[in-house]
């Protein structure tokens, strides 16, 4: 997975429509000069007189003070306007600056060329040429204040290329080592199930014995309780044909022999109870 680029940068514009708008200003400024000048040559019948000699006509004064009024209005405006910015404030000094200009060269004076006349013209040369000056040094400090905005942005850029290029570096790296790691685990995985398997089997073939073992155990242990009972049944068996033999054999005897009678009558007696024993 690999890492774009980050939102946080704003897109950079083409040269071609940032250059657009000013050729079309530059243009629609020349045209208007063009026709200004066409105007005020060639169509001068068409122009309204606004002197007479050294002095205004009241054409021209309304004119002046129509103008006068609509900018002090203007700058009312733009003075009531709230929150101010930096473009407001700068707008309502030349305001001001227009104002005086207008008031000193055109309506507090007496005709062209006296005092107020050229002190009016000497006081808007000035005054523009301080508004000029004033705005092309904080011209230059926005612009050097963008500047550095856009070094600052573009080390930003580099440093945010950077980090994007390790983060991508390492979620290389790290779905590597998943995918290795994974491989692995599947491989052990395998290999439990094969020897839960095997253990399976073998606790099913334990079991399997230990039965068998303990059907041989009780077979055993009958076949051991018959012998033992045929052996002890044939040993009574011989037992007791041999005492009667013997107790057959002791009374022959005793008719034999008249003088082992005593003898007889004391002996036979214990026969024949050991015969009686072994017979029960």
């Amino acid at each position: 997975m690999r890492l774009g680029r980050p939102n946080g940068l704003p897109p950079l514009a083409p040269a071609g429509h940032a250059a657009a708008p000013m050729i079309a200003y530059a243009a629609a400024a020349l045209v208007a000069a063009i026709a200004c000048v066409v105007l005020t040559t060639t169509g001068e019948p068409m122009l309204p007189r606004i002197m007479h000699g050294h002095r205004m006509t009241s054409t021209m004064t309304g004119i002046i003070a129509t103008v006068w009024t609509l900018n002090l209005l203007a700058l009312l405006a733009v003075w009531r306007r709230r929150p101010q910015s930096v473009l407001y404030q700068w707008l309502a000094v030349v305001m001001v600056i227009w104002l005086l200009d207008i008031a000193m060269s055109a309506m507090l004076n007496h005709g062209r060329f006296d005092v107020g006349f050229y002190a009016g013209r000497i006081y808007g040369l000035l005054a523009s040429g301080v508004v000029l000056f004033a705005l092309l040094f904080e011209n230059s400090k926005l612009y050097a204040r963008a500047v550095r905005a856009l070094e600052g942005e573009k080390v930003e850029r580099g440093l945010v290329l950077e980090k994007t290029a390790e983060l991508n570096e390492t979620n290389e790296l790290l779905e590597q080592h998943v995918a290795t790691r994974t491989a692995e685990l599947t491989v052990s995985n395998e290999k439990l199930t094969c020897e839960v398997r095997e253990r399976r089997r073998a606790e099913s073939a334990l079991q399997a014995s230990r039965d068998e073992l303990r059907e041989i155990s009780a077979l055993s242990s009958s076949a051991r309780e018959a012998e033992q009972r045929r052996i002890a049944r044939e040993l009574h068996d011989e037992l007791a044909q041999t005492l009667a033999t013997l107790n057959i054999d002791l009374g022959q005897l005793a008719g034999q022999i008249g003088g082992a009678a005593i003898f007889l009558d004391r002996v036979m007696p214990r026969f024949q109870d050991s015969a009686g024993i072994r017979r029960g």
